[in-house]
């Protein structure tokens, strides 16, 4: 797939990776973009996983906000606040791994085997039980399901 300097990355497809010793995780290749030496770790608050966002889709966020009409200047500055200051850098070292942060490593428990799952606009690491059960018959019918009304 040719990408194109502008357009917004597109993360698919799931892999098993290990997180070492000293907390280190190699990003796949195929995830990795020149256009970023780093990915910004970012709690789920709704997912036992940690989402991986890249510094456009932060300024995509961000944008977003800044459009809305629904909150006002003082909510927005809190949000702003509360919600880009758990947004932690993990920069890509020279063999494409980051460092989970000791703070999320100690919250997520990623110890050997974790899956990074290709979410669209983000990366998400899950431990491989965690993963396991988000993984169900029901919510396979409720993507199929979407997927027909959407012509997909």
């Amino acid at each position: 797939m040719v990408q194109h300097d502008d357009s917004p990355r597109i993360y698919n497809g799931q892999e098993s990776r290990l997180v070492d010793e000293k907390n280190r995780l190699n990003i796949p290749a195929r995830w990795r973009d020149a256009r970023y030496v780093e990915f910004h770790a970012l709690p789920d608050s709704n997912n036992p996983c940690l989402k991986l966002l890249n510094t456009d889709e932060l300024r995509r966020m961000k944008r977003t906000l800044d459009d809305s009409k629904e909150f006002t200047p003082a909510q927005k500055k809190m949000f702003r606040r509360r919600w880009f200051s758990r947004a932690m850098p993990c920069p890509l070292d020279k063999q494409g791994r980051i460092v989970v942060p000791p703070e999320l490593q100690e919250r997520y428990k990623f110890s050997g085997e974790v899956v990074i799952v290709g979410a669209c606009e983000c990366l998400e690491l899950w431990r491989p039980e965690d993963w396991a059960g988000e993984q169900s018959q029901d919510a396979d019918a409720t993507v199929d399901s979407m997927a027909d009304s959407l012509g997909f």
